[in-house]
């Protein structure tokens, strides 16, 4: 379940279960990390699908009836890059955004805190 159609990018040779699905010998037309992104957007419906039956499993049957559109090998490469720069751009912007959270998180704790304490005068708003 929690892995299913949840594709990687295998850098070594190696064994695998029957619970892989794997690509070998690619079309030097295919950007593999163009397919990974493109297959990455598949895993829900994925999922969806396999909810169906008793075991969810993928199987080539199932993936070679998938079609997806294939730019040419530059085209492919310009939109890797795209989502990279994307994506870094949206990672920065959560890590600060949760940097803020905390902050924002320990400022009321503080504020708490002083009021329950008796450092801040509390009369003087009311």
């Amino acid at each position: 379940g929690a892995t299913l159609g949840v594709p990687k990018i295998l850098g070594i040779n190696c064994c695998a279960n029957d619970g892989v699905l794997a690509f070998n010998d690619l079309s030097r037309e295919v950007y593999i990390e163009f397919l990974h992104y493109f297959l990455a957007t598949t895993t829900e419906s994925l999922r969806e699908q396999m909810q169906r039956g008793g075991q969810p499993n993928l199987n080539t049957d199932i993936v070679k009836s998938m079609f997806f559109a294939m730019p040419s090998l530059d085209e492919q490469k310009r939109v890797v890059l795209f989502i990279d720069q994307a994506t870094t751009r949206l990672d920065t912007l959560i890590e600060k955004t949760e940097r803020s959270i905390a902050l924002i998180k320990e400022r009321r704790a503080a504020l708490i805190t002083a009021a329950v304490t008796g450092q801040i005068d509390l009369r003087a708003a009311a």
